[in-house]
């Protein structure tokens, strides 16, 4: 904006290296400067006494260069808490800079607003625009734009607990993973995976004899920005020992007699044979009635 003496008529503007946006024939004038280097503007006008000026006085003005922008990396990217390094690269202008300022819904995450390299670290996934604007000495602005995309960080979910017995494979289920690849290890145990290492679903093959707690370690890695990033979980297994049945009951009997054989109560699954004589009662209970038909060396299991 320039401005003259008030109260005049007969205003006159002239420019050079701009253009008048606004108030060419009134006291002040907008003007838009779009030329580099030595230019000017003048004005006259005619008094109260009707006298107009013997010519324009002319305002000698400096049109000065912008500096300009450009923010590295591009394209952006970082995985979820990882610090990436952003660079304003500030450029042209006077060449001397006097401040460097971060504006954006990114800018929060920012180490520093006003330095020309801060860090951005945020959590949460998503995208996150960042305006990068320079001034310099001469107070002329330059500035550029970007959007940081923030990767999620990859999960592990094991799936909690789970049992089986003796010699019995177990295969994991209701584990979950996000954002990376899956990889099973033993942790404590004799046995080993023996199928599903990358899958949702493992199976562990408990070692020879094996009983007792084993930890499955679940692990999954990140791909790209986040490959450095790892979620880990413990499946905990364990082994029962296979059960020993005992049997109670006379082990010398007379031909064509009945007894009563029995073995530990509470259990489920009751699988009774007999060589030599015949159940009458109770084959999948843990009391069986027997009736021994053929005399000599018998048994019952």
């Amino acid at each position: 904006s320039y401005s003259t003496e008030s109260g005049m008529t007969g205003y006159t503007w002239s420019i050079v290296g701009g253009s008048i946006n606004s108030g060419s024939t009134t006291n002040t004038v907008s003007v838009t400067w779009n030329t580099t280097g030595a230019q000017s503007i003048s004005v006259n006008y005619t008094n109260g006494n009707l006298c107009t000026g013997a010519a324009p006085t002319p305002l000698a003005v400096t049109v000065n260069s912008l500096p300009t922008a450009s923010i590295t990396p591009d394209p952006a990217e970082t995985c979820a808490g990882k610090a990436l390094a952003m660079n304003g690269n500030p450029a042209g202008g006077s060449g001397v800079y006097s401040t460097h300022a971060w504006t954006g819904a990114g800018a929060t995450s920012l180490s520093s607003t006003s330095s020309q390299t801060p860090n951005f670290t945020n959590n949460t996934a998503g995208t996150y625009a960042l305006i990068y604007t320079v001034t310099d000495n001469k107070g002329c602005k330059g500035s550029d734009n970007i959007t940081v995309t923030v990767q999620p960080k990859p999960t592990a979910n094991a799936g909690g607990t789970g049992a089986t017995c003796t010699g019995t494979p177990y295969t994991v289920s209701g584990a979950s993973a996000t954002n990376g690849s899956i990889l099973w290890t033993v942790q404590t145990g004799t046995g080993a995976i023996t199928g599903g290492a990358t899958t949702t679903s493992p199976t562990y093959t408990p070692g020879a004899g094996e009983t007792g707690a084993v930890e499955l370690l679940m692990t999954v890695t990140g791909a790209g920005v986040c490959s450095t990033s790892t979620a880990t979980d413990i499946f905990n297994l364990t082994v029962n020992p296979l059960p020993v049945p005992t049997i109670t009951g006379s082990t010398s009997v007379c031909l064509n007699s009945t007894q009563s054989y029995s073995t530990e109560s509470g259990m489920t699954g009751y699988t009774w044979s007999i060589v030599g004589g015949s159940i009458n009662s109770g084959s999948t209970t843990n009391t069986v009635s027997v009736t021994w038909n053929t005399t000599g060396a018998q048994s019952i299991s």
